[in-house]
């Protein structure tokens, strides 16, 4: 068949013979949305400021250089200062019960666009100590920057602060529920798209293009019994005469 045809009135008796395909996607995407969101835990997140500048006298003298300076390098001074023994001096220094490694996956590392400001972040699913360490962590690059740089004088501009993100629980369950009803909705039609079929009269008069004049209908049915001859028929068999 070339070309599919299709009007609201098939499209309705099509989503009113297989809805229940829509219902069970549904059930389906909301049931694991909701055992997804219930599942998750809250996240706990603190942050620090840290001014890069130079002393008093080297920003009197040139601080349009130096800010241009330091946004164009505060990458390269971060690799210089956060080598592989950086977290090991953390925890060695402040006696934390936490692994090097496990700071190094909790921190990252931001600059801001126009100040010679760099900002550190410490994100993780424990709640024990975050402001503690982000504050070593800070006074440990602080030390290191003033060894990398010379004539400089960072400043920390704030101390770690611990905030709470919860999950939004309920947009997962309604993004699961939308998902559904989309997949739902295209299982429908992929279903319709590939039953070629026949199965009303009026289809097939705007296939052909020409008046159906009648059908023969069949049913599998035994009529009666006439001797030793028996008389049947077959179901859902239908004749298009035109």
């Amino acid at each position: 068949m070339d070309e599919k045809l299709l009007d609201f009135e098939e499209l309705f008796q099509i989503f009113k013979k297989l809805w229940w395909i829509i219902i069970l996607c549904v059930c389906i995407t909301t049931g694991l949305s909701a055992y997804k969101a219930n599942k998750m835990q809250p996240s706990y997140s603190s942050k620090v400021s840290i001014f890069l500048g130079m002393n008093s006298q080297t920003m009197d003298y040139s601080t349009v250089q130096q800010v241009y300076f330091y946004k164009n390098n505060m990458g390269l001074f971060k690799d210089m200062i956060v080598t592989e023994d950086f977290y090991e001096d953390v925890v060695e220094k402040n006696k934390f019960n936490v692994s090097p490694s496990e700071i190094a996956s909790c921190v990252s590392f931001s600059y801001a666009e126009e100040t010679p400001i760099m900002y550190i972040q410490y994100k993780s699913l424990k709640k024990e100590n975050i402001d503690k360490i982000l504050d070593a962590v800070a006074l440990e690059f602080v030390e290191r920057y003033k060894e990398v740089v010379i004539d400089s004088s960072p400043n920390i501009v704030n101390s770690a602060v611990v905030s709470t993100a919860y999950p939004n629980k309920r947009r997962i369950i309604i993004i699961g529920f939308i998902v559904g009803l989309i997949a739902g909705i295209g299982i429908i039609f992929v279903v319709d798209y590939l039953d070629d079929r026949i199965k009303s009269r009026e289809r097939l008069e705007k296939i052909l293009d020409i008046p159906v004049l009648g059908a023969i209908p069949t049913q599998e049915k035994e009529f009666g019994k006439a001797g030793k001859r028996y008389v049947h028929s077959r179901k859902n068999a239908t004749i298009g005469i035109s």
